[in-house]
This record gives C-alpha cells, sequence and structure tokens, in this order.
C-alpha cells in the first residue's frame, strides 16, 4: 500500500498531472489540426495532396486522438483525485495515443517526406509516459503516495486546477507556438479554429483558476486562520 504522499512527493506529483495534462491538451489540439488534412487533403497543396492515398489512416488518427485527448483530461482530473484506475488510464492512454501518432508520423515521412508537426506530439508523449513508467519505480511510488489518495498539495483540487488551466493555455495560444509548422501559403492554419478553441481554452482556463481558488481557500493552513464558530446559546 502507497504511504501518504511526503512534501517532495506532492510537488513531484503536481508535476506530473500537469505534465499529462499538458500532454492530454497537445493530444486534443493534435486530433482537431489532423481533421483539416484528414478530410480534404487535396485543399492543402501538393505535398499534403500525397496523403490522399491514405487518406482512412488520418480520418482515423483524427478522430482516436481527439477521443484520447478528450479521455486524457478526464484522466487528469482523476489523478489529482487520487482515483484508484487513474494512473493506469494515463498509461492506456499514453501508449494507445502514442501508436496513433507514431504510426501517423510513419506514414507521414513515407508520404510527404517530413512529419512536422506530428512529431512533436510523438516525442511529447513518450517524455510523458517514460516520467509515468519512472514513477512506478517502488521509491518514488510510495514518496508520491501512489495517485491513490486525494491531493498533490493541500488539497485535490489544487493539482486538477493546475492542470486543467495549462489545458486551457494551450488552447488559447496554440495559434502562436504551432504557426510556424502550420503556415502554408502564408495562412496559419492553426487559427482556423480560432473561435471554438478560444471559447473553450477560455472556458476550461476559468474552470482551473477558480478550482485554485477555491482549494487555496480550503486549504488546512487558511482553515486554521479562519475563526472558531461562537458556541450556541
Amino acid at each position: 500500500m502507497a504511504e501518504k504522499p511526503s512534501t517532495f512527493g506532492q510537488a513531484l506529483r503536481v508535476i506530473a498531472i500537469v505534465l499529462f495534462g499538458l500532454c492530454s491538451a497537445v493530444m486534443l489540439l493534435g486530433g482537431i489540426g489532423t481533421s483539416c488534412v484528414a478530410w480534404a487533403p487535396l485543399n492543402f497543396g501538393e505535398r499534403m495532396a500525397a496523403l490522399a492515398s491514405m487518406q482512412w489512416l488520418y480520418i482515423l488518427a483524427s478522430i482516436t486522438t481527439t477521443g484520447l485527448g478528450v479521455f486524457g483530461i478526464w484522466v487528469t482530473v482523476a489523478l489529482a483525485r487520487g482515483r484508484r484506475w487513474s494512473y493506469r488510464g494515463a498509461l492506456g492512454m499514453l501508449i494507445a495515443g502514442l501508436a496513433l501518432a507514431g504510426s501517423q508520423m510513419i506514414a507521414s515521412e513515407m508520404l510527404r517526406g517530413s512529419s512536422a508537426p506530428n512529431n512533436m506530439r510523438v516525442y511529447i508523449t513518450i517524455f510523458t509516459l517514460a516520467v509515468f513508467l519512472l514513477l512506478r519505480l517502488p521509491g518514488l511510488w510510495n514518496t508520491l503516495g501512489g495517485f491513490t489518495q486525494p491531493g498533490g498539495t493541500d488539497t485535490p483540487g489544487a493539482a486538477a486546477g493546475a492542470a486543467l488551466a495549462v489545458i486551457g493555455l494551450a488552447m488559447l495560444t496554440v495559434h502562436l507556438w504551432a504557426a510556424s509548422t502550420h503556415t502554408l501559403g502564408g495562412v496559419n492554419y492553426a487559427d482556423v479554429w480560432h473561435l471554438p478553441l478560444t471559447i473553450g481554452g477560455s472556458a476550461i482556463t476559468l474552470i482551473g483558476l477558480v478550482v485554485i481558488g477555491i482549494s487555496a481557500l480550503d486549504a488546512p493552513a487558511v482553515r486554521r486562520l479562519a475563526p472558531a464558530a461562537e458556541p450556541e446559546m
């Protein structure tokens, strides 16, 4: 049985949950981004037109990767809340996501000679999976409480809120950090979903900040400062 998380374990756990949340966001955005060339590869120039011969793979990758990204956000919250299945769910999502992104990367290299920007999703997923496998080492696993106890700081909401805020910010800024690999013919295709990503990203960021605020107010240190209730006469 995992021990109660130490201070170092709590910090490590928050970092791991935020990293997983970021990986989930990249997976979600990657799935949404793939939809453009998946459904209409002939509309994006000669190099992207080469993908038409394996269009079925990109359609499958777009749908399943988007679904995995949504599932990853759910798992992120479950990790913060200490659900017993959350670690296995995280590993399953990362392995499935790596298989999909890896297949897409290989196909893109074969068909158009480049796998950008999908290759970055592959590398981020590999790194996150390596971190989560390392956390399963007995010493680290016991230090962080084995993801089976609520928390990560003073309250479970702190880690979940931080992860949600990172996911939301990634959605809000994707048109900036993904522009270099999504600009074709002077058009930034990372910005074609601007309105839904702005609405969704803003909502998720706001939810994350609210959860962090509520967690801060509910923290033991704050509760100790609150005046004791007057006894009823």
